[in-house]
């Protein structure tokens, strides 16, 4: 069993991790404070306070776990927390006990989970409230209780301190973490983005360059009728393409910002693939490929509840996708009902993937290529595959691929046909 079975999601906030691990720790701890408390002979007071810790910051770890309100939760743990270290310090000999390196403690988590402003604000609030503890035991000294034996006194403080140290290691290791973390993750954002770019300057620039030499091609008179035409499916082919690379940029972005919402509204399977088939069939004449393509549906007039126009938009990366990499042989693609889900799938005998970088396709801007075969090399964003991933996802559905290196690769995606109506009923 991993620590993050105890710490959480992946997504929650460094913060958050901090409070969760926090509540934990001090759970723990004053579980073990209990026994030892109640070996060295300290007044049975301290032990019910030990177990009211157990108990706060218990129920802290719960709340922490399921709570959205985050900025009110390190409210309430922070204050609470420097309250009870005012009885701690109260009841657990005052600065003759181990409370001094507690507050050590505090400062620690004070630091690691507000910003600038609040860790002045909690300064303050900690150095007014250590001035008043000390000036409370110099001017009423018969309020500090004595340890009932010199050694009871050294087990105390030296518990409290190893259990303090250990704490704000743990604080600086999750920092640590976080940090190469989130470095690790920026300089994989920035490795991406200047692949990106180096990747957009050419897949724009390609077909800018056909729109603008066949444009200014197409405007000679002397230019026959029959070539004209071509140059003009020529431009009409490259401006298609670039209006939908454009479009998956934008929607990449909108995603990123969750700013992209469904459009749930019937949808006609049939018609939609009925569109496709022809549309991709003159794609693959204009290619020149020998590929033949198919289309199943398990029923002939087939109609669901979702947003047709980005299901039309993952099928045709799929296929888009399956026509870049198939030099001949077959494509199809389909749909039947599997459960409560439509099951679609695109097939090609393509140059499939290898094992290994399975994992990898669905990853925003990845491109696999055999960089010793030259004659493989294809272009591409490497968004495609991700957009319809992300799509996938936003529609409650599952993405997967499954290949076999030089044989073909075939696609599947699920949609919730339930939810979906259901989704379209409530609106």
């Amino acid at each position: 069993m991993s620590l993050s079975f105890f710490v959480g999601e992946e997504n929650y906030s460094f913060e958050r991790k901090i409070i969760i691990v926090s509540s934990l720790i001090v759970s723990f701890t004053a579980l073990i404070a209990t026994f030892v408390n109640i070996y060295i002979g300290l007044n049975a007071i301290i032990n019910f306070a030990s177990i009211s810790g157990l108990i706060v910051y218990t129920l802290f770890y719960f709340l922490a776990r399921i709570t959205d309100k985050e900025i009110l939760l390190k409210w309430v743990v922070s204050l609470i927390s420097l309250l009870f270290l005012n009885i701690v310090w109260y009841l657990n000999y005052f600065s003759n006990g181990p409370s001094n390196f507690l507050f050590l403690v505090y400062c620690a988590f004070i630091i690691f989970v507000w910003d600038k402003k609040k860790i002045l604000f909690f300064s303050v609030l900690i150095i007014v409230n250590i001035t008043a503890l000390f000036l409370f035991e110099i001017y009423f000294p018969d309020s500090v209780m004595s340890y009932p034996s010199a050694f009871s006194r050294k087990v105390d403080i030296y518990v409290g301190l190893i259990i303090s140290i250990a704490i704000i290691i743990i604080y600086t290791l999750a920092a640590k973490k976080n940090y190469t973390t989130q470095y690790l993750k920026a300089r994989r954002a920035d490795d991406l983005k200047s692949a990106f770019l180096a990747n957009m300057t050419h897949e724009i620039r390609t077909p800018l360059n056909s729109i603008a030499g066949f444009s200014s091609l197409i405007v000679n008179d002397n230019l026959p009728l029959e070539k004209k035409k071509r140059f003009a499916e020529i431009i009409s082919i490259n401006t298609q393409y670039l209006s939908s690379l454009v479009d998956d940029i934008l929607d990449t972005s909108r995603i990123e910002s969750n700013q992209l919402s469904l459009h749930v509204k019937e949808c006609n399977i049939s018609e939609l693939f009925s569109r496709l088939k022809e549309e991709f069939k003159h794609e693959i004449e204009n290619l020149g490929k020998p590929i033949s393509l198919k289309s199943n549906l398990s029923s002939e007039n087939l109609t669901i509840y979702t947003d047709c126009k980005r299901l039309e938009q993952i099928l045709r990366n799929l296929i888009n996708n399956a026509i870049k990499f198939t030099r001949e042989g077959e494509i199809s693609f389909g749909c039947y009902e599997k459960n409560n889900d439509l099951l679609f799938f695109v097939k090609d005998t393509g140059i499939g993937i290898k094992k290994e970088d399975e994992s990898k396709i669905f990853n925003r801007f990845s491109r696999i290529n055999d960089k010793n075969d030259l004659e493989n090399l294809y272009s591409g964003t490497g968004i495609g595959l991700s957009l319809s991933k992300e799509l996938v996802n936003l529609m409650d559905g599952k993405i997967w691929v499954e290949s076999e290196y030089g044989k073909g690769s075939d696609f599947y995606f699920t949609l919730p046909r339930l939810k979906m109506e259901l989704h379209f009923n409530n609106n």
